[in-house]
């Protein structure tokens, strides 16, 4: 972390916060599971989703988009696709292939402003790629960024580990699943967790 650190996380109220995910494509995790591969990155993702929607914390799914003459997104896992419940507040924002920030697309700053969103959560795959991006882009923009690296998964874990260091050494910050769940849920983590075991989530 720079010298000069940014606001933490916490200085904004989760109300003020976005939870983005980015990339988590079906194809992806289920060749991960056929090959008994490591995806705990999709439990950690999971955790988050449910924290983001217990609050209702605006959560933006992010996915590349098929190329054509009617872009459709490459399809997400099924575990953390949107919950059709709550459609205003979790919303899908598809790029083209070749736009790794999502913040590149002007319907999600626009929504992020309209929202009032200061601060961002940002977990995915592609850590070397679109997180790594749409982090620094963020920071660019005046966000207080976070970053969940155990949510994060790139195919090349040596690249995962790099952008974790850039991400480190850049006005973002690297954050853990638990700080990230108790932040989003302001500390209610045994009413998410009640929500969960009734199947409210």
């Amino acid at each position: 972390m720079p010298l000069n650190d940014p606001p933490e996380p916490s200085t904004y109220p989760p109300s003020q916060t976005a939870l983005i995910l980015i990339d988590y494509y079906e194809s992806i995790i289920e060749k991960l599971e056929e090959d008994d591969d490591d995806y705990d990155f999709v439990d950690e993702a999971e955790s988050l989703l449910r924290a983001a929607r217990f609050k209702n914390v605006a959560i933006l799914h992010c996915l590349e988009s098929h190329p054509g003459s009617s872009p459709s997104p490459v399809a997400e896992y099924k575990s953390l696709a949107p919950n059709t419940k709550n459609t205003e507040r979790e919303t899908v924002h598809t790029r083209p292939p070749d736009r790794l920030s999502v913040l590149d697309d002007e319907g999600v700053t626009r929504l992020l402003d309209t929202l009032g969103v200061r601060s961002l959560i940002i977990a995915g795959t592609g850590t070397s790629g679109a997180v790594l991006s749409t982090a620094l882009h963020g920071v660019e923009l005046g966000f207080v960024v976070s970053v969940v690296g155990k949510a994060c998964w790139d195919k090349d874990y040596s690249a995962h580990k790099d952008a974790m260091k850039k991400i480190d050494e850049a006005s973002t910050y690297d954050i853990s699943v638990d700080f990230a769940e108790g932040y989003l849920t302001g500390g209610d983590r045994d009413g998410l967790a009640y929500a969960v075991l009734k199947n409210r989530l």
